[in-house]
């Protein structure tokens, strides 16, 4: 499945005031493409959703991989 010139805009709200609009967030998918058993319901599981989405949160040390296959330092 490839998605192409998707365009999401989601409405920004205030903490204190969520009826209050802050803002826009626009997020365009152009030319992805995933396999279609990860998009069955829309959900991933968590062990899928951090093999995939590393958000880069790790520091340097944590997110060595060592060259035998492991992943001890």
């Amino acid at each position: 499945m490839k998605l192409e010139e998707v365009v999401v805009t989601l409405q920004l709200g205030g903490d204190k005031e969520p009826t209050e609009t802050i803002g826009d967030l626009s997020i365009c998918l152009d030319g992805l493409q995933l396999e279609s058993e990860v998009v069955t319901n829309g959900e991933t599981t968590c062990s899928e959703s951090a093999s995939q989405n590393d958000d880069g949160s790790r520091s340097k040390d944590e997110t060595r991989v060592s060259t035998n296959g492991s992943d001890d330092p």
